[in-house]
């Protein structure tokens, strides 16, 4: 969309916004815009400032609708939802919204993004601190020395679920030298092999063939919750 860039260059009043953002006079209002003309200046901005951006937003919806524009024109654009509260009895609960945040939070601290749209809900809700977000990340690569049971151990503490069968996100499963994991939010779960205290494979699997596919040579653990905790900061 490099297209939109340039005819706005073009543009006296963009021209003028761009010039005092770089100066840093700010605040500035920009008013008269649609929802899709402030996605096309937001992603101009972005290549032009060659900076992160954060659009914060009414409601949600907006922010989604601004978060799919700037995705059509090519911007590595990420969104944070607002946190799903449930404060009645239920007999089921489903951690979709939660995990999506704590992948959008992992991409803020590792900084895989361009633009970041949210709504004040979102923006005012606390959540994971960054250093305890950057302790629970980690990635885990073929041919690492840790043992099944350590492993665990991190799982655990990155809010995930050990179960007898590895089916859903945010949970994982232990027999012998093999660890099933569903991380959040990955499309398929992984199977690590192990030789010994050494991961010899992974590879992702289907949950219901058991068939595994092409190996890879590494995965991304995120936090399965926003609430994690251990044996020492549990009082």
């Amino acid at each position: 969309m490099e297209f939109l860039r340039d005819i706005l260059n073009l543009d006296s009043d963009y021209s003028s916004l761009l010039k005092n953002v770089k100066n840093g006079r700010l605040p500035l209002a920009c008013t008269g815009l649609s929802n899709v003309h402030k996605s096309a200046v937001i992603s101009a901005l972005s290549s032009d400032l060659d900076r992160k951006i954060a659009i914060i937003t009414p409601q949600e919806s907006t922010a989604l609708e601004i978060h799919t524009d700037l995705l059509s024109m090519g911007k590595n654009c990420i969104n944070l939802p607002s946190r799903d509260y449930c404060i009645g009895e239920i007999s089921g609960y489903s951690r979709e919204y939660e995990h999506k945040r704590t992948d959008t939070l992992s991409k803020l601290l590792g900084g895989d993004f361009d633009v970041l749209t949210l709504s004040l809900d979102a923006a005012l809700q606390p959540t994971l601190p960054p250093a305890v977000l950057k302790e629970t990340n980690f990635t885990l690569n073929t041919g690492d020395n840790i043992s099944p049971a350590k492993l665990c151990d991190r799982l655990l503490d990155s809010g995930y679920t050990r179960c007898e069968i590895c089916e859903g996100m945010g949970t994982f499963s232990i027999r012998g030298g093999i660890v099933d994991i569903y991380p959040t939010p990955s499309t398929p779960p992984y199977r690590l092999e192990f030789w010994g205290d050494e991961i010899d494979t992974i590879a992702p699997f289907d949950t219901e063939t058991q068939r595994r596919g092409e190996a890879t040579e590494n995965i991304q653990i995120t936090p399965a919750c926003e609430v994690v905790y251990n044996s020492q900061n549990l009082i």
